[in-house]
């Protein structure tokens, strides 16, 4: 009986470290598309903004944090959970 107790723990202690490696990636991924100043939404605004009425905030950032960012954090809540 005592083995099987210690191979449910290693069993929980793999799935915490697996869960909280991919915690972890999100949180960066993130912390990098979040930024007004990243790679994520500087680019998209270099090429829009050509004709000069481009505005960051609105056009790249707003729609990169609810198309990106909501859908990352909902995605790494659910493999937290899961996996």
């Amino acid at each position: 009986m005592q083995n099987d107790s210690k191979e449910m723990e290693s069993f929980i202690q793999q799935k915490w470290r697996r869960s909280l490696r991919g915690l972890l990636a999100c949180a960066a991924d993130l912390g990098d598309a979040g930024s007004p100043a990243s790679d994520t939404t500087l680019g998209p605004t270099a090429g829009l903004n050509a004709d000069g009425q481009h505005d960051h905030i609105w056009d790249t950032c707003v729609p990169t944090f609810v198309f990106y960012n909501i859908p990352l954090l909902i995605a790494g809540f659910i493999g937290a959970m899961i996996f």
